[in-house]
């Protein structure tokens, strides 16, 4: 479906206002990022689902919503650039030698990064496809990355290291021990630009404070993210800092909401929801950009989407399988405009080796607004959603390889607050600093005063050139947050 079909398709499913519960999502259009030339080879996807040893899994797509592109990484090791007016495909970026986990467009969407087992970061012009960079520095599979309106880019890697990068510098600013056992997730909070927040294989979810100025990184606290097992994704609430959902290991998803306090370096909990229904890992999250709706993606085969108005007291709206194997992830994708722009579509991806834009029935157009703000209460609600009884077929799985799910590792109590990691250690501040000069009575919080001193952004990416492919990886410093020299210019991402 090429020439604006697609849209045209997903207007007409969303203009269906009828509230029957049989309407769900409905799909519009399926690739193979595997054959991406829709003209050849038609017969080449009904092969692959009879002989479903050689699918090559898709393990990540990104979303530009400005400017009308998708980006995803195969098993191949390649990233597939399409146009999601046209449907046809841009160019596929090779470069990395080994499998990519993440890609995502910058801010701007002017820049597209992918992480890769091969230990590399590479950054990708989205007009042309022509490589901007390499960032090396980790010597482990780099799993997650994350981009922060300020500038910053943060990725995470399977030795439960973080590593931050900023413009104009091909080395990372700072690189910290965040986690025991692999960094699955990492993301910057849209209502705090200075907050990244973390899960790992320890179970934990952490917070912490991301400024150029700072020496070491500031620690804003750490508490259980579930009720034991690895926690997998993450995603932070748009409208609200402090609100974040994670998934875990067994299938459950938790609504956190939280008080980081960088001074002391405890997260105050004030409560958390718990949502059932999902029967295998969580393995991917998120918000809709509105922060009305929760989208869940897992290895049951199914797609959740929940109504998060209330974080407090979220339901169940839709529940729909979405592929023949893992969905590995699950992006928003909302057409810039007024009008049809109001239409929430979602595009997933699998590891049966498509790629799916999807459609959602017209009586969700009515779910628009936040009710009040979040306010868990000094006790934590614990609240199982309502599960819809909707007809799915089962499925036999069959794992790709290097595709397992991490040993599940024991977690404390939720009772009983996490201690900050050992190698971290608490570095004096410059008397100047303004979140030290504010009286206690009126001090704001670390973010918010940091935000004000906060230089403006750095302007756009630029080129640099031809890079070399296989140079061997800069070694890693000590745990605790290191400066880095100055290297290459890259530009700002």
């Amino acid at each position: 479906m090429g020439n604006g079909q697609v849209l045209r398709r997903a207007h007409e499913i969303y203009s269906d206002l009828s509230t029957h519960a049989d309407r769900n999502y409905t799909k519009v259009c399926s690739l193979v990022p595997e054959t991406p030339d829709r003209y050849r080879s038609h017969r080449r996807f009904d092969k692959f689902r009879v002989n479903r040893g050689a699918t090559r899994p898709v393990w990540a797509v990104a979303i530009a919503e400005v400017n009308m592109m998708m980006a995803a990484a195969t098993a191949d090791h390649e990233i597939h650039l399409w146009d999601l007016e046209t449907m046809e495909l841009k160019v596929s970026l090779k470069g990395h030698s080994d499998q990519v986990w993440e890609v995502k467009f910058s801010t701007n969407e002017t820049t597209l990064a992918s992480a890769s087992s091969d230990k590399t970061l590479r950054l990708w012009d989205t007009q042309d496809g022509s490589p901007l960079g390499v960032l090396r520095g980790h010597t482990a599979a780099i799993r997650c990355l994350s981009f922060s309106y300020e500038g910053y880019l943060i990725s995470g890697d399977q030795d439960a290291n973080l590593f931050l990068w900023e413009a104009e510098n091909a080395h990372p600013i700072k690189q910290w021990q965040a986690h025991e056992g692999c960094v699955h997730s990492v993301t910057f909070s849209p209502a705090d630009p200075l907050m990244a927040i973390s899960v790992g294989a320890d179970g934990s979810v952490a917070s912490w404070y991301v400024k150029r100025e700072e020496d070491d990184m500031v620690l804003g606290g750490r508490f259980p993210g579930g009720e034991g097992g690895a926690v997998l994704s993450l995603t932070a609430h748009p409208i609200y800092p402090g609100v974040v959902a994670v998934g875990c290991e067994d299938g459950d998803v938790w609504i956190w909401g939280f008080k980081p306090d960088f001074q002391e370096g405890n997260a105050e909990v004030a409560g958390h929801t718990k949502l059932k229904g999902h029967t295998k890992a969580v393995w991917f999250l998120e918000f809709s950009r509105d922060a009305c709706l929760l989208a869940s993606a897992s290895a049951d085969c199914t797609v959740r989407v929940w109504n998060a108005t209330n974080v407090q007291s979220p339901s169940l709206l839709s529940v729909f399988r979405a592929h023949d194997s893992w969905v590995r992830q699950v992006r928003w994708f909302t057409q810039p405009g007024k009008g049809l722009g109001r239409k929430r579509l979602l595009v997933t991806c699998s590891t049966d080796g498509s790629v799916s834009i999807w459609a959602p029935p017209g009586r969700l157009r009515k779910i628009n607004k936040l009710q009040a703000a979040p306010n868990f209460g000094c006790k934590d609600v614990a609240c199982e959603a309502e599960v819809l009884q909707l007809p799915l077929v089962a499925h036999e799985e069959t794992r790709q390889p290097g595709s397992e799910l991490p040993a599940p590792l024991a977690l404390p109590s939720s009772e009983t607050q996490l201690q900050p990691m050992p190698e971290e250690t608490e570095t004096p501040r410059d008397p100047r600093d303004p979140r030290d000069a504010v009286p206690p009575q009126a001090a704001p919080t670390a973010p918010q005063a940091a935000q004000a001193a906060l230089p403006a952004p750095t302007p756009t990416l630029e080129g640099t050139g031809t890079t070399t492919k296989g140079a061997d990886a800069v070694p890693v410093a000590p745990p605790s947050a290191v400066k880095a020299p100055e290297g290459a210019a890259l530009g700002p991402v």
